[in-house]
């Protein structure tokens, strides 16, 4: 049976809603979540910033999952970085009060003492009451990769 174009692009938008729900309700069950985010160049030279987020529910769940990738124009700042990163997470309504870590790739645009993302983000919390100055972790992988996931998580791991 051959399906109309029409009919695909609608099944697809159906799955692409389904993943989107399930990503919601995962989301908002997270008690605690840290997020990572690493910026590279596309073929066009457009920066394209991928964010990801790792969070525990309370029966101590473990899931990853891939928030987005998001495109960002022009030369990318600290500043450019945390705006969109602060769109994608109120967006996505997660709780700022939540967020234990940050995992950046230890770019100065990322880890700049005051106009990196990790400066605009901690200064933004303390802004909105929350005090993360000395809490909020901040990892930096300086070889392109995220930290390694521990195999003695393992079987409460999941990937969205």
């Amino acid at each position: 049976m051959c399906l109309s174009t029409r009919t695909i692009i609608r099944r697809v938008e159906d799955i692409s809603k389904y993943i989107d729900r399930k990503l919601s309700v995962q989301l908002n069950e997270f008690e605690h979540f840290s997020i990572a985010s690493d910026e590279s160049y596309d073929r066009s030279d457009t920066a394209q910033l991928a964010v990801f987020v790792r969070g525990v529910n309370k029966e101590l769940k473990v899931s990853e999952c891939f928030l987005s990738l998001i495109p960002l124009s022009g030369h990318t700042t600290g500043d450019d970085i945390f705006t969109a990163v602060r769109t994608l997470i109120t967006s996505r309504k997660l709780d700022w009060t939540k967020l234990v870590s940050v995992v950046t790739d230890g770019a100065p645009a990322m880890i700049g003492e005051t106009s990196g993302f990790v400066a605009r983000l901690r200064a933004y919390l303390q802004e909105m009451g929350i005090n993360k100055k000395s809490v909020l972790l901040s990892l930096h992988c300086p070889s392109g990769g995220f930290v390694d996931k521990s195999t003695e998580y393992e079987s409460r791991h999941e990937y969205c």
